[in-house]
């Protein structure tokens, strides 16, 4: 059974996993920052456990982000701001019940741009991000920053559900 996928770019490495083990042998050094996208309103418990799996082994600086906006649809669309990032909060105390280095942004990101941006600006190690969200990262799109450039400030894991099957496009 395949558990773990990357692609180089030419800038970065965008990898796909679905186990704590997968991120653990791709990066065996650790992470110091880790950039966690997270839709509040679809927020996986499988994502969220296997962060603080991660946390265990790296001890990492964890900043979640409110990445509900980069869906094409959804309930995150059309909501305030305010609201979007009180949903993340929630989040953040459940994660700093258990973890305590954990930080959120103040940011609602809505595009790829802005995402790449963000991390780059908080020197992001590694940029996770659910499946359901990650549609921004396919194959067939380049990655560009919100100055034009063609390049991404670290490697974009996306995190695939455990009881999903691979999508092979």
């Amino acid at each position: 059974m395949r558990t773990l996928e990357y692609q180089e770019t030419t800038e970065c490495l965008i990898t796909r996993g679905r186990r704590t083990r997968d991120f653990l042998r791709l990066f065996p050094q650790g992470i110091r920052n880790v950039f966690l996208v997270m839709d509040p309103a679809d927020q996986s418990e499988a994502v969220l456990a296997m962060v603080l799996q991660l946390a265990e082994s790296w001890h990492p600086q964890i900043t979640i982000v409110h990445g509900g906006k980069l869906r094409d649809s959804g309930p995150a669309i059309g909501q305030p701001d305010r609201d979007d990032l009180v949903d993340l909060l929630c989040i953040g105390w459940e994660m700093r019940n258990r973890y305590a280095d954990v930080s959120i942004s103040r940011n609602v990101i809505g595009s790829r741009q802005q995402l790449v941006s963000e991390a780059a600006e908080l020197k992001a190690d590694i940029i996770l991000i659910p499946e359901a969200l990650a549609a921004c990262f396919h194959r067939s799109e380049s990655v560009e920053s919100e100055d034009g450039g063609r390049w991404l400030p670290c490697p974009v894991a996306i995190v695939v559900d455990p009881e999903t099957d691979w999508d092979e496009s």
